[in-house]
């Protein structure tokens, strides 16, 4: 079973009260690389097929399907590339990684999309960012 509940804390806390637009290129470096790093320690504690490289958090299923994660430099994103649902990007906001398309939490897509490819999940969404917090 993949297990991503112990360290979804590191991941929301390392989007804590960062917002893209305060941030420049170093910071959100930082904040990105931690982010993958931590979801890649994750995976692989679990059992699951992961590579990190470059920047590149690479997943890849027995049934041969690859999930993609990347930061992306230029516009302070995380892409997520998915077999199931296409492409998605991600700004840190109001304290998590949500998506610039639907305002979904990242973490709630990624436990959404692994239970689809049966590797089982147990990894809580993040709230939404507060009014307050966009």
């Amino acid at each position: 079973m993949l297990s991503l509940s112990k360290h979804e804390d590191l991941v929301l806390r390392q989007a804590q009260d960062e917002d893209v637009l305060g941030m420049n290129e170093q910071e959100f470096e930082a904040l990105a690389a931690k982010t993958l790093a931590t979801l890649a320690e994750a995976i692989e504690d679990a059992g699951g097929d992961v590579e990190l490289s470059s920047g590149v958090l690479t997943l890849t299923t027995d049934d041969g399907r690859t999930f993609l994660i990347n930061k992306h430099a230029p516009l302070k994103q995380l892409w997520y590339s998915s077999p199931l649902s296409g492409a998605h990007h991600y700004e840190a906001k109001g304290g998590a990684w949500i998506s610039t398309r639907d305002g979904t939490p990242f973490l709630a897509k990624l436990k959404a999309e692994l239970g689809a490819a049966d590797i089982a999940v147990e990894l809580y969404s993040p709230r939404a960012p507060s009014a307050e917090g966009t």
